[in-house]
């Protein structure tokens, strides 16, 4: 994407995140060589356009980049989730994860700036924010709620039947 762009400010932080997922995949070629695990083909160092391609906007880059932000923080958040052996591997995809958080927060900050991000429907009861609420953030904080609700309760439930078993209550 990055022999598509033009705004240099674009570029500058697509070459900053381009290190540190170099980074990460050293990581991970390290876990794989550990593990002995065959690692897939590696992707060419750089390719080059013979023809400008001017069909390509900075606004088209900024949002198949953003999208795959998106799509790797799904696959860190499975492999964080799903890491459950080793406590070395869980926390490698923990940092993974945080450090794609600040590239996609740094992302959508500049999408927005530049007026490159979708505008999502306000939520019909205003809040006290001066940003509006769409319907699928508020949606995702009820979820959120519940989830943690959830697992309150669970705990609880568990911590007391434990401390019942031990003879504590």
């Amino acid at each position: 994407m990055q022999n598509f762009a033009h705004d240099k400010s674009l570029l500058l932080m697509m070459n900053e995140d381009l290190k540190t997922y170099r980074k990460q995949a050293a990581g991970l070629e390290d876990k794989l060589s550990q593990f002995r695990i065959k690692a897939p083909h590696k992707p060419p160092k750089q390719v080059k356009f013979t023809s400008d391609i001017d069909a390509i906007t900075d606004e088209m880059v900024f949002r198949f980049t953003l999208d795959d932000i998106q799509t790797e923080l799904y696959n860190l958040k499975r492999s964080l989730v799903s890491s459950t052996t080793s406590e070395q591997l869980r926390k490698m995809f923990i940092d993974y994860t945080n450090e794609h958080l600040d590239i996609f927060n740094k992302f959508y900050k500049y999408g927005k700036l530049k007026g490159w991000t979708e505008i999502a429907p306000a939520f019909k009861t205003k809040p006290v924010h001066k940003e509006p609420l769409s319907v699928s953030e508020a949606n995702h904080i009820w979820d959120h709620m519940i989830c943690f609700r959830t697992n309150i309760t669970t705990l609880i439930t568990f911590l007391s039947m434990e401390k019942s078993k031990d003879g504590y209550t």
